[in-house]
């Protein structure tokens, strides 16, 4: 599109698991804490836009740029057996867990209300982007960008429960400990991602090496150096299921993501 200056991709899907195979929870009078069963069916459809620019382009600069933004939803279409609350995540119905149950949101997060199982939150974004950018300048530098936003989106932050002083945190004087939506919050973000700057030694001044080195580049980069949100935890990113799609979301003094900073140096012979 316009001399490949700009490219516009757009991806929309509609996946259909049949015969999930999942962790059941079981009383425990049973005997057996969790029951293997493939007897669900789940459907995850979303969309994904892709938007490749290069709006510079000269002999002194050459800057590329990429937006990428997507959506997903996930849904139990069918389920064999009676509902449930999914194994090890969180400290069941009364402070808030994910629940198995047909027709429901995989990545809801349910408590009792009067005495049924019902939706208070929900892990999945409305949306997210990515912004990454490239610049190439005076020839010799080269300076890169990710940022992320995620838009929406809630934690359950059990983590401020467990680590409340003696009972001393405002927000259970105002609501109490008891309920799951009061550890319920906004998990949405921006977040530099990563960043970096290179500099490429002029083959000029390489030139007293007589050959032996045909290169050497310089520089320096970060990841997670800086990021926004109203979430009331360390970090809005952090799951102690980690990247698990069912549990993600679930704060349980899990640790942070790195902040980190790196020197670069790279010589080719």
């Amino acid at each position: 599109m316009f001399d490949g200056i700009v490219g516009l991709e757009f991806t929309a899907y509609n996946r259909k698991v049949k015969d999930l195979l999942f962790d059941r929870s079981l009383p425990p009078s049973i005997g057996f804490s969790t029951q293997v069963l493939n007897d669900a069916d789940l459907e995850n459809k979303g969309i994904e836009i892709a938007l490749n620019a290069r709006p510079v382009s000269n002999e002194n600069v050459t800057w590329n740029s990429t937006i990428n933004w997507w959506r997903n939803e996930a849904t139990y279409t069918r389920l064999g057996v009676p509902p449930f609350t999914a194994p090890g995540n969180g400290f069941g119905l009364g402070l808030g867990t994910f629940y198995i149950q047909e027709g429901g949101s995989v990545t809801g997060i349910y408590q009792n209300v009067d005495g049924t199982p019902t939706e208070v939150g929900n892990t999945a974004p409305d949306f997210q982007m990515s912004f990454y950018n490239t610049v190439n300048f005076l020839n010799n530098f080269d300076f890169s960008f990710l940022l992320h936003w995620k838009k929406g989106s809630e934690n359950l932050n059990l983590s401020d429960l467990l680590f409340d002083d003696g009972g001393t945190n405002p927000i259970i004087d105002e609501r109490g400990s008891q309920y799951a939506d009061t550890w319920i919050q906004p998990a949405g973000y921006w977040r530099l991602r990563e960043v970096a700057l290179y500099y490429t030694i002029p083959k000029s001044a390489l030139a007293v090496f007589n050959g032996t080195i045909q290169s050497v580049k310089i520089g320096s980069s970060g990841r997670n150096l800086w990021t926004k949100t109203d979430y009331l935890g360390y970090d809005p990113e952090v799951s102690t299921n980690g990247t698990n799609a069912l549990g993600s979301g679930l704060d349980v003094g899990p640790y942070p993501n790195n902040r980190q900073i790196f020197f670069h140096l790279k010589v080719n012979f």
